[in-house]
């Protein structure tokens, strides 16, 4: 049977583990927003420019 200090740390490891995920996740969802912003910038360009 593991001690409460045991079964705290492994928890604790866990969630560590969860967290790395999660910002691995959140660079990912950065990235795709800041090349959909890049996209937007393009295309108010592009709107500028047929529009003068």
């Amino acid at each position: 049977m593991e001690s409460t200090i045991e079964l705290h740390t492994k928890g604790f490891k866990d969630f560590s583990k969860q967290l790395a995920n999660i910002t691995v996740q959140l660079r990912t969802v950065n990235a795709e927003l800041e090349k959909a912003n890049q996209l937007v910038k393009e295309l108010i360009d592009l709107k500028d420019k047929l529009e003068s």
